[in-house]
């Protein structure tokens, strides 16, 4: 079984727009992470614990942008790839 059978589309969000610009994309589309996409690139992934731990915790403003709170690097996989190759990569990144 092909990941691509087994992976929602996600949401995404430039780096520079606002924490609190990805907490209320997430809430609305009740995600609890977000691609960081510049352009066609993607540059990390912020959740909604990075929100938290990085951003709130740390006393940042809520004007704070995502590329500052946001975790990197992404490992990612081709959506051709079978589940036991989603497995080694997830082993060998965890």
């Amino acid at each position: 079984m092909a990941l691509q059978e087994q992976v929602l589309p996600l949401g995404g969000i430039a780096p520079d727009r606002t924490i609190t610009d990805a907490a209320r994309i997430m809430e609305a589309a009740a995600v609890g992470s977000l691609a960081v996409v510049d352009g066609e690139d993607l540059v990390g992934i912020v959740t909604d614990r990075d929100l938290v731990r990085r951003g709130m915790a740390k006393g940042l403003s809520p004007e704070a942008r995502v590329d500052g709170v946001m975790s990197t690097p992404v490992v990612t996989i081709d959506a051709e790839a079978d589940l036991h190759g989603a497995f080694t990569l997830f082993r060998t990144h965890a």
